[in-house]
C-alpha cells in the first residue's frame, strides 16, 4: 500500500466488525473508511472509534452529496474524501490529521471495500 511507503503503519479490514476488532487489537488512532461498508456503514464506525479510542478519522465516499457529508463529520471524521481517490490528495489528508498532537504512534486502519487508488504523480 501506497501510505506504508510513506512510513504509516496500516491495518487493513473488510468491515464494521473486522474494523473493531482490529483497532482494538493495533491501538490505531486514524481511520480512513469508506462510508458504505458490507456489514454497517463507516459513521457508525467512526462514532464507535471516537468514543472507544480517541481515533480520528477520513471518510472516503463516491457519495458527495452535502447531507452525507454532514453526517460524516457529525459522526467525528475530520476529512472527506472524494472517490476516486487520488493519492496525494489521500496523503495530503492523512498528514493534515495526523499532524495534530497524538500519544499513539502514528497507525492508520482501512475499513474499505477493495478499490484502486489513483497515483498522481
Amino acid at each position: 500500500m501506497l501510505l506504508r511507503r510513506e512510513g504509516y503503519e496500516i491495518h487493513v479490514a473488510s468491515g464494521v466488525r473486522e474494523a473493531s476488532a482490529v483497532a482494538a487489537a493495533s491501538g490505531c488512532d486514524l481511520l480512513l473508511a469508506d462510508l458504505g461498508l458490507p456489514d454497517g456503514n463507516g459513521t457508525e464506525l467512526m462514532r464507535e472509534l471516537k468514543v472507544s479510542r480517541g481515533a480520528r478519522g477520513i471518510a472516503i465516499s463516491g457519495f458527495t452529496d452535502e447531507p452525507t457529508k454532514r453526517q460524516a463529520a457529525d459522526a467525528g471524521f475530520e476529512k472527506f474524501i472524494e472517490k476516486p481517490a487520488v493519492f496525494d490528495s489521500l496523503l495530503a489528508a492523512v498528514r493534515d490529521v495526523m499532524s495534530k498532537p497524538s500519544q499513539r504512534v502514528p497507525a492508520a486502519l482501512s475499513a474499505a471495500e477493495p478499490e484502486p487508488v489513483n497515483s498522481a504523480h
